[in-house]
C-alpha cells in the first residue's frame, strides 16, 4: 500500500493554497487544549494538599470538584473527534521511521536535513496516541465522577474540608441525600495549623457527628461539633495523648 492511500488528501483553499488545518480542526484543538489544562490544574489540586492552592485559580475547591469531570468529558469528546478525523493521518509509516532516525536535525532546527514527512511528524503522532490511550485508561474514573451529582460525595451527612494554606480555616458542607447537593458552605476561622489527623465520627453519643482533630506535636485531640448552620457548637480539648500515632479510625 502506498503512502498516498494511507493519509487523507490535502485540503485546498479557494486561492489554491494548501490548508494545514481547517477552522473546525483549529477550534476543536483549542477546546481540547483548554479542557486538558483545566483537568490538569484541578487534578493536581485534588492529588496533593500541597497543590490545593491551584483550586483557587478556577474558583475554589467546590467549583473545581463540580466542573472537573465535565471538562474531562469535553476533553474525551474532543479526542474522539480527532481520532475519527485524523486516525488515517496518525498511522505510523516508513516515512515516520526514517524521520525518527534523523530527529537530531529537528532538535537542532535543521529542517533542511530532515527527510520528507506527511501532515504530522513522528513525535506528533506518538503524542496523539499517548493522549488518546491515556484518556481511555482514565475513562473509568471519569464515569464515576460524572455519576456523582454533587460536589462532594460522602456517606456521612457532613463533610469538613481543611486548607492549611489559609491558617487551617475549614469550611463545612452539609449534603442532602440522595442527590448529595451542597446546601451549606461556612468558613470557621482561628483553627491551628498543626493537625496531623482529622477523623469524623460520633464521639459523644448525641446522635450527631463530630470530628476529632489530633495534634501529634502537642499530644492533644479536640472534639469539634457543628450546629445546623455549620458553626462550631462544641470544642473540647483532650490532653495527654501520645504523639506516636500515625492513623486514627473511628469505630461504629
Amino acid at each position: 500500500m502506498s503512502l498516498a492511500h494511507v493519509v487523507s488528501p490535502p485540503t485546498r483553499a479557494e486561492d489554491g493554497r494548501i490548508l494545514r488545518y481547517t477552522l473546525v480542526e483549529r477550534v476543536n484543538h483549542w477546546i481540547s487544549g483548554l479542557a486538558y489544562v483545566y483537568c490538569l490544574v484541578t487534578g493536581l489540586a485534588f492529588w496533593s494538599p500541597y497543590m490545593f492552592w491551584l483550586a483557587a485559580l478556577v474558583g475554589g475547591g467546590p467549583t473545581a470538584r463540580f466542573w472537573h469531570p465535565w471538562f474531562g468529558l469535553v476533553f474525551m469528546a474532543s479526542m474522539l473527534w480527532m481520532f475519527a478525523h485524523w486516525r488515517d493521518d496518525m498511522r505510523i509509516n516508513d516515512a515516520d521511521r526514517a524521520w525518527s532516525h534523523a530527529m537530531e536535525h529537528y532538535i537542532r532546527n535543521e529542517d533542511e536535513d530532515l527527510p520528507p514527512i506527511w501532515r504530522f511528524n513522528y513525535g506528533q503522532k506518538l503524542f496523539f496516541w499517548l493522549m488518546l490511550y491515556g484518556g481511555i485508561l482514565r475513562a473509568d474514573t471519569l464515569a464515576l465522577n460524572v455519576l456523582r451529582t454533587g460536589n462532594f460525595a460522602a456517606t456521612s451527612p457532613m463533610t469538613v474540608l481543611v486548607s492549611r494554606a489559609n491558617e487551617d480555616q475549614p469550611w463545612v458542607q452539609a449534603e442532602t441525600a440522595p442527590a448529595v447537593v451542597v446546601s451549606l458552605d461556612r468558613t470557621n476561622s482561628g483553627w491551628r495549623n498543626s493537625w496531623a489527623a482529622i477523623v469524623p465520627g460520633s464521639f459523644i453519643g448525641n446522635g450527631r457527628q463530630q470530628i476529632l482533630l489530633y495534634d501529634r506535636a502537642a499530644g492533644q485531640a479536640d472534639i469539634v461539633g457543628f450546629d445546623n448552620t455549620g458553626q462550631t457548637n462544641l470544642d473540647h480539648t483532650n490532653s495527654g495523648w501520645r504523639n506516636s500515632w500515625d492513623m486514627i479510625v473511628a469505630g461504629s
